[in-house]
């Protein structure tokens, strides 16, 4: 569940399924997709080409396909958490000012 808090009276509102704890773990998936898809695509799509700029071209399209596979995996459902939770008025003021998800840490 992610965090988000009112932006008017700062009340904090647990809700969602991104977990609060930020760890490297959930990246792990985008990351590799996107590494695995855009080198691969790559190296075939390149396969005329010489072997040393072929591997270049290659490594420097996985590297691209991994931080947007990586981007893709946080950003996208934490803007879903956010639409939703800006549908919901604060128990405490009544506003729809929230802040992004955000997280604390290890949850500590």
């Amino acid at each position: 569940m992610a965090i988000v808090k009112c932006k008017s009276c700062g009340y904090k509102a647990y809700g969602g399924c991104m977990p609060t704890a930020s760890c490297g773990l959930l990246l792990l998936g985008g990351l590799s997709t996107g590494l695995a898809l855009a080198g691969t695509s790559a190296w075939l799509a390149l396969a005329s080409w010489p072997m040393g700029l072929r591997v270049i071209l290659s490594a420097l399209a996985a590297i691209i396909g991994a931080i947007a596979g990586g981007w893709l995996i946080q950003v996208v459902p934490w803007s879903l958490e956010y639409v939703l939770a800006y549908r919901h008025r604060c128990p405490q003021c009544g506003a729809r000012r929230w802040s992004f998800p955000f997280t604390e840490g290890f949850g500590l």
